[in-house]
């Protein structure tokens, strides 16, 4: 297992929700504030977790990196403390949050903190993205982006894509570039939470392979855009292989990419909690009772899930080894972890 970690990743991705404290009202969230409540990780548990993580990276040798987030973690009181020990570590930080607290001040603690990177989303164009987030988001959002730019933070802007915003990711992609954002992502909208709501607006598999396709053929046909979008989704593998701008070697039977699950990273909840990835709530541990390193390694859940040839669906692909889908994404729409990943098109022949 530990060859898997190496091959697919030198570095391991922390995503670490130190509240749920949250102003935000987006139609999708995977958290719901009215069941999880408003709990902050406390300053103990805080420290015991980049101690944890300090010693994971070591026995794996690895390089590590701590994405902290919410809610939105500038609700968390003692936010400056949890980032200060994690930078007097060593550990490179970036922030996943609103955009309601981001006013020159706090932008100012991140800069004195090292911290490079800060994600904020936008859901469409301005009637769209208000639609989802809440009037004036979006004008709040562009604003916060320029403060961030202004002290040499990347604002790293992340688009959640469902059926009601589809339209309008190559228009927002265009938005980025015309303004000097280098970093645009999206992930798939998942029913879960009060995304649960939204389950009839999942995009239809084809629609999918569509929106795909048109995302790889504009970074090839402006080469501006390559550095630009980011390419995370695991469906992409197929897309590219099919264009012949990646190679796929049938033979290999060592995990190069794709979902991420139990090979190089983890999420953390608030009071302890660890799961395999935030839009997968199966709980595998806790770190106020054991370690992280012995977590990752000695999950049955986790260990369960690295057992690849368990995804039915995906078992005799070309690709397993490459995509295997979002077993998130399976776990939401199906109960079952090794379940078909809903939008892909190869298992349903299109």
């Amino acid at each position: 297992m530990k060859d898997n970690i190496i091959q697919h990743n030198r570095r391991f991705n922390l995503q670490w929700h130190i509240t749920h404290r949250c102003k935000g009202t987006c139609w999708h969230c995977y958290n719901d504030i009215s069941v999880t409540g408003c709990l902050d990780c406390d300053l103990i548990t805080a420290r015991k977790i980049v101690d944890d993580f300090v010693d994971l990276l070591s026995r794996f040798d690895m390089d590590g990196k701590i994405h902290v987030t919410g809610g939105d973690p500038f609700l968390h009181p003692h936010l400056a403390s949890i980032l200060e020990y994690i930078a007097s570590n060593n550990i490179e930080i970036s922030i996943m949050g609103n955009v309601t607290e981001v006013n020159n001040q706090n932008v100012q603690m991140l800069h004195d903190f090292g911290i490079n990177e800060y994600q904020v989303s936008i859901d469409g164009m301005q009637s769209t993205h208000d639609a989802i987030r809440g009037k004036g988001n979006f004008e709040m959002t562009m604003q916060a982006i320029e403060k961030l730019k202004a002290q040499n933070i990347i604002p790293a802007v992340m688009f959640t894509l469902h059926r009601l915003n589809q339209h309008e990711i190559i228009k927002v992609i265009g938005l980025c570039n015309n303004n000097g954002i280098k970093s645009f992502n999206f992930s798939r909208m998942i029913p879960l939470g009060k995304g649960k709501k939204l389950s009839q607006a999942m995009i239809s598999p084809l629609r999918y392979k569509d929106i795909l396709t048109n995302i790889v053929d504009l970074t090839e046909e402006n080469r501006e855009y390559c550095n630009l979008i980011g390419k995370k989704d695991p469906l992409f593998i197929p897309i590219l292989a099919e264009k012949k701008l990646i190679q796929i070697n049938p033979e290999n039977r060592k995990i190069c990419s794709g979902c991420y699950l139990g090979i190089n990273g983890l999420t953390i909840l608030p009071k302890g909690e660890v799961v395999p990835c935030r839009r997968l709530p199966l709980i595998i541990g806790n770190v106020n009772t054991t370690t992280l390193y012995n977590i990752f390694l000695n999950s049955k859940t986790l260990n369960t899930i690295r057992n690849i040839k368990k995804i039915v669906p995906c078992k005799k692909c070309i690709y397993l080894y490459y995509c295997r889908g979002c077993r998130a994404m399976a776990y939401a729409v199906h109960g079952d972890v090794f379940g078909i990943d809903p939008q892909c098109w190869l298992q349903r022949g299109i």
